[in-house]
């Protein structure tokens, strides 16, 4: 059964305890995908009209994600759930794979969702790791934003 376990309040605070300032890649794409996962499963859960029978985890992280997008009142893939799309595609690659060929483009492909092309410069000065640990708060901020909507939404709804 679905109930709430993210405290949004909270959230920043949590997400800088969790996720390493390390310059390890694939650590920090890993616990990144933790931390966005649990907010993909709350999204869902929000969006549901009788989350209370849904049992996020049973499903596989895509699929939670594509139903968030169904989900969603305009029908269109918001950007936080295409690079969730594409970090979860990352995860995998990192977690199945001990040297999996693809890992720096699917690197680029997230942080492109994220960065101006245009100042490209300017970030391509900084370390690849500081710029994914950059992306990935952006994303679970991003998230975490939506989640808050949908329970706001949901509590002025059950009070009116």
């Amino acid at each position: 059964m679905a109930r709430s376990t993210v405290n949004i309040d909270g959230y920043e605070d949590r997400f800088r305890k969790l996720l390493p300032r390390s310059q390890d890649t694939t650590l920090l794409v890993l616990k990144g995908h933790l931390l966005m996962e649990e907010l993909v499963n709350e999204l869902v859960t929000g969006l549901l009209p009788n989350p209370a029978v849904f049992s996020p985890t049973q499903i596989r992280l895509h699929d939670r994600i594509c139903l968030a997008q169904a989900l969603l009142p305009n029908g269109e893939a918001p950007l936080p759930l295409e690079a969730a799309l594409t970090l979860n595609t990352l995860r995998n690659r990192l977690a199945h794979h001990l040297e999996h060929p693809q890992v720096d483009q699917l690197i680029a492909e997230f942080l492109r969702a994220f960065e101006d092309p245009e100042a490209l410069d300017e970030f391509g000065t900084e370390r690849t790791a500081t710029r994914l640990r950059r992306c990935i708060a952006f994303l679970c901020g991003m998230l975490a934003g939506m989640v808050a909507g949908i329970r706001a939404v949901k509590d002025r709804k059950a009070r009116a």
